[in-house]
């Protein structure tokens, strides 16, 4: 049977596009073929979206203010246009194609920004000093959510890395997962097969604490039609 092919993007850094290998690993070991993406042409995200099975939104710097109409915050880093532009369009074009869409972090911030979301900027107490792999806060995860069809459990612990944060929600977005301080922790799309973000990082996180491969596992099967 054909493995599902997931689009990546990757982050931008000085004259290279890079992507760390974890999420390429989580990818193949759950069963699909990641193949990364450019920003180099906006006329190639529909064939890409033609391509690709589904999309897989990574981490990395902050998303530019000017996308959710906020003053940039003087302690925003690492920020590409270029990306934030092309990434916002590649998740526009595959959520309305209903393929199968999964934002990690960063991602999921994106995610709900081209749903038309705004942005907590900046927050303290949210990177955390231990290993990636380490999980140091726990969340809870609304019952009635694809998080919790996935998870199976109400609370989880997990990693965070992260200075932004999803704040508003835009339209068809749903709060699904929460940190004991309120920030919210995962959000998902309405009325789509699959559109998840989650503000932790499974993928630095499933080779020593299994359970946290399953929300790949779960995304290449709806690449299928399965889950």
């Amino acid at each position: 049977m054909k493995k599902p092919i997931i689009a990546v993007t990757p982050s931008v850094v000085d004259t290279f596009f890079r992507v760390a290998r974890a999420y390429v690993e989580a990818i193949e070991v759950a069963g699909g073929i990641p193949f990364i993406v450019s920003y180099t042409d906006f006329g190639s995200i529909d064939d890409v979206v033609k391509l690709a099975d589904g999309l897989l939104l990574t981490g990395g710097g902050d998303i530019s203010s000017e996308f959710f109409n906020q003053p940039l915050h003087e302690k925003a880093s690492d920020i590409s246009i270029l990306r934030d532009q092309f990434e916002i369009e590649y998740c526009k074009q595959f959520l309305e194609a209903d393929k199968p869409v999964l934002g990690i972090c960063r991602g999921a911030q994106l995610m709900g920004v081209a749903c038309g979301g705004d942005l907590i900027q900046h927050m303290e107490n949210h990177s955390q000093t231990e290993p990636r792999h380490e999980p140091t806060h726990r969340i809870t995860i609304q019952k009635d959510s694809r998080l919790y069809d996935i998870f199976k459990t109400e609370t989880m612990k997990v990693n965070s890395i992260h200075h932004q944060a999803v704040l508003g929600l835009g339209e068809n977005i749903i709060a699904s997962a929460f940190a004991e301080d309120g920030t919210i922790e995962g959000i998902e799309v309405k009325n789509k097969h699959f559109g998840i973000g989650v503000q932790w990082h499974p993928e630095g996180m499933f080779k020593h604490h299994e359970i946290q491969l399953e929300i790949f596992k779960q995304f290449i099967l709806s690449t299928k039609g399965e889950s």
